[in-house]
């Protein structure tokens, strides 16, 4: 239970990270969004890809979505084999290793009219010995995210139940928003996980979120993994 944004209009806050992007000419070459986890990085990428194709079409577009490799090799023969005017989309850019970011920066910027869209947290998880290599910012268009607000989360809340119509106590719709810790990732989760219950109490929303929190290093921790899918 998700709410998806179709338009810059639609997305919740963001006024000024909205200003910014719309005030570029042209699809900056690399662009990496930094913002916090849940913050909607993914879907203003997923916004800046669609308003740029609508306005500037490119020749013979196409789109490859990345996650995480740490073999440099196997991408660099993929990014050779590609048509000029493509997209890459790479999400969580801290986990690749940094030798790899390096090297991606390089092949990166030899890639003429290909466009890369990032994204990475405001803070590294050092636990987990993510980093972000900052020779990136030398080359890249940085825009930093606005903070998500517990009132955001609260607008995003309201606009799911409406949608949905949905009969959710006001005190479990005020607790998801306590414990999602201005996450509009981890918000959502909770209420998919209670909107079709009865009798759900802010205790349960505590428990749900005690879940979700010990689920995380568990997610984080799955190896790398290399996917490639042309739209």
């Amino acid at each position: 239970m998700e709410y998806t944004p179709r338009s810059f209009e639609d997305l919740i806050g963001q006024e000024t990270v909205v200003e910014q992007l719309c005030s570029f000419k042209e699809l900056p070459s690399i662009l990496l969004l930094v913002g916090e986890n849940g913050s909607g990085k993914d879907t203003i990428l997923r916004l800046v890809y669609e308003r740029w194709l609508n306005e500037y079409p490119l020749k013979d577009p196409s789109v490859h979505e990345m996650i995480s490799t740490n073999n440099i090799s196997i991408l660099y023969d993929v990014c050779k084999s590609s048509q000029s005017n493509t997209v890459w989309k790479i999400s969580e850019y801290q986990r690749l290793p940094a030798k790899v970011q390096r090297e991606l920066v390089n092949l990166m910027t030899r890639l003429p009219q290909s466009y890369f869209l990032l994204t990475a947290p405001t803070k590294c998880d050092t636990d987990t010995g993510e980093s972000i290599d900052p020779k990136i910012y030398e080359h890249a268009t940085v825009i930093e995210l606005e903070p998500v607000t517990p009132d955001d989360v609260a607008k995003l809340l309201k606009i799911i139940v409406d949608r949905n119509q949905l009969t959710t106590d006001a005190n479990v719709l005020k607790k998801i928003v306590g414990v999602s810790e201005n996450n509009y990732r981890l918000a959502s989760g909770l209420l998919s996980k209670v909107a079709y219950r009865t009798h759900v109490t802010p205790k349960d929303i505590e428990v749900l979120a005690a879940l979700e929190e010990a689920s995380r290093p568990h997610i984080l921790s799955r190896p790398n993994v290399y996917r490639v899918v042309k739209h």
